[in-house]
């Protein structure tokens, strides 16, 4: 199991919330793939989450604009937009020593590693 620093039960909230974002926001028939690994350089793990391709175009500072929600209401949106959620998800993740980053095609989580002496287990 992945080990990373940080409170095991934060960490699932936050992967959680953005694993669930994404989902929300496919297309039918779109895939969302959810990938985890070391990162390639440094004590680091990445969870890569696909980004919705209606998100294609949308820049980093609309998505993490807490008000932030395409096209107003969509079915099984997130609880106060992704905006927020995605705004969330950074915050937790830089208290947890991480980052949230964003490119077209993923959102990633950088979450440090944790040696097997230490750590969270996040239950993945």
């Amino acid at each position: 199991m992945p080990r990373t620093i940080g409170d095991a039960a934060a960490l699932r909230r936050m992967i959680a919330r953005l694993v669930s974002s994404s989902i929300a926001l496919a297309d039918v028939g779109e895939t969302v793939r959810v990938t985890l690994g070391p990162a390639p350089a440094g004590p680091s793990l990445l969870l890569a989450v696909t980004r919705p391709a209606q998100l294609a175009g949308v820049t980093d500072a609309d998505l993490l604009d807490p008000g932030y929600g395409p096209e107003g209401d969509w079915p099984d949106a997130p609880l106060l937009g992704l905006g927020f959620s995605l705004h969330l998800v950074r915050r937790l993740a830089l208290a947890a020593g991480g980052a949230l980053l964003i490119d077209d095609g993923f959102f990633t989580l950088r979450l440090t590693a944790a040696d097997e002496t230490m750590g969270a287990d996040i239950g993945l």
